[in-house]
């Protein structure tokens, strides 16, 4: 009958992925949560690690609701400044800042790709591989 599996409020996720809204928990979420987790994952594939690190599940949300995406060249210093650009707009803290629109989205990407002028290295091996 009565039993759900979430209860409002409860957050449910990927802490490492999470927009600073979902973890709060207190938000509707809507797809600009999502547009944050695509912002985080770029970051990664960028850099080479999550943008934020802790020893628990529970110091990444403390970083992920105090704290700013840090910088992709901040790490890596040879992401051309314009993809860094892209990965802030993608993830900044406030949800409002973020972009609802696909095609705004698309055209960001599109002029960013035109604009690069060097074949980047992929970022430093973690040791994990996928099968």
């Amino acid at each position: 009958g009565g039993d759900t599996l979430t209860a409002t409020g409860m957050v449910l996720g990927t802490p490492d992925y999470m927009s600073p809204q979902q973890a709060f928990g207190r938000e509707a979420l809507d797809g600009r949560s999502d547009i944050y987790s695509l912002g985080t994952v770029i970051f990664e594939m960028l850099a080479g690690r999550r943008p934020f690190i802790g020893t628990t599940p529970q110091a990444v949300l403390a970083q992920i609701v105090t704290e700013p995406v840090p910088s992709v060249r901040s790490i890596r210093a040879e992401i051309p400044a314009h993809i860094d650009e892209i990965v802030s707009w993608l993830a900044q803290f406030s949800s409002s800042a973020r972009t609802t629109s696909s095609n705004t989205l698309n055209t960001s990407a599109a002029s960013a790709s035109t604009r690069i002028t060097m074949p980047l290295s992929p970022p430093p091996n973690r040791g994990t591989r996928l099968a």
